[in-house]
């Protein structure tokens, strides 16, 4: 976990100045630092790049130190109790991805045919 909050307020930072570094919504930040979502790790690398791994560092807890899992996969926002693989959830996604084109291109081809029936049928 992430003390957004008190990072923020040690920094001097607004709710607004975090939108934008994160490019997300007020709502999102709020939650964060309310503790109803965990702070992606995405987020806590965009603060580092900015301010710093020594500075940022005093504000993660002991769970955030283990960003990545060993198979070099990246660990998802959650409760800990969960670990999504993402270079498997990717590839899941490109092959449904295929899998659609596939429905498309034969749903295009049926449509194309039976335009034609009906180019022939009215001649």
């Amino acid at each position: 976990m992430f003390r957004l909050r008190q990072f923020r307020n040690d920094k001097g930072l607004k709710q607004s100045d975090l939108q934008e570094l994160f490019s997300c919504t007020q709502p999102t930040i709020s939650q964060i630092e309310n503790g109803r979502i965990s702070m992606p790790a995405n987020y806590v690398r965009i603060l580092i790049d900015k301010f710093g791994k020594e500075v940022i560092s005093e504000y993660e807890q002991p769970e955030y130190n283990n960003a990545s899992a060993n198979d070099g996969s990246m660990a998802v926002a959650g409760n800990g109790n969960h670990h999504i693989n993402a270079n498997t959830t990717l590839e899941m996604a490109i092959n449904e991805i295929a899998e659609q084109r596939k429905l498309v291109a034969k749903s295009q081809e049926q449509i194309d045919r039976l335009l034609s029936i009906i180019e022939n049928f009215n001649k």
